[in-house]
């Protein structure tokens, strides 16, 4: 195998990497406004499954030690950015996770508020232009159907009844978690046969121009 081959591998394996771990850097750090110490982290945080594996006497310790593994994830997230040079609006939507903790501090009742959860989108979106990679992009997309799966096994197993989810309050943790699983076995399906995501959308924004302007000249 010849060095570029190599090097081939190495950054599409980051890329992979990367994906996945933005994911957990998600995961790490949402519970960070809800949660004082590491035992109140929610039973429908999927990063409590890390927290099961703790000793019970870590439970009492701020919940701010999620920083550490939240801060090494996201440097193998931000690392297939080398790749790609700096890119300003990327990096200002991956700032614009800060607006989810202002809201987070500062809203009643923000656990029952599934859309607040959407404002992930704002650094993933981020993440993604950055990276401009679809291996990137599957496995973020793996990834955070993974992230929500956790949350809806983890409700079914306690017993809670309702989830706030980004597309609505007080979903049953089964619909979460089939909507996940076949979301999770599309998504490796499109990632299998080689669909490009950017190709798939530059076509779609074709398609719907076409319509909107069949539209306005039958009106």
């Amino acid at each position: 195998m010849n060095d570029h081959s190599k090097y081939g591998i190495a950054a599409t394996t980051s890329k992979i990497i990367g994906g996945i771990c933005l994911i957990l850097f998600f995961a790490c750090v949402e519970v960070l406004p809800f949660s004082l110490t590491l035992g109140r982290v929610s039973r429908r945080a999927t990063i409590h499954l890390l927290v099961l594996l703790l000793p019970a006497s870590t439970h009492s310790a701020s919940s701010l030690w999620l920083l550490i593994p939240g801060v090494i994830a996201l440097g193998f997230a931000i690392y297939p950015f080398k790749y790609s040079g700096f890119k300003l609006w990327p990096a200002l939507l991956i700032i614009g996770l800060s607006v989810f903790f202002i809201l987070a501090f500062t809203i009643p009742h923000p656990t029952r508020q599934g859309l607040l959860w959407s404002l992930f989108a704002l650094p993933w979106v981020g993440a993604n232009l950055w990276a401009a990679d679809r291996n990137y992009f599957f496995s973020s997309v793996v990834g955070l159907f993974l992230w929500d799966l956790g949350s809806g096994a983890q409700a079914m197993a306690y017993g809670i009844h309702a989830l706030s989810e980004p597309y609505g309050n007080g979903i049953p943790p089964m619909v979460v978690v089939i909507v996940d699983s076949v979301a999770i076995c599309a998504v490796l399906i499109a990632w299998y046969v080689g669909i490009d995501p950017k190709e798939l959308s530059t076509k779609l924004l074709s398609r719907y121009r076409v319509n909107s302007k069949s539209s306005v000249q039958m009106g």
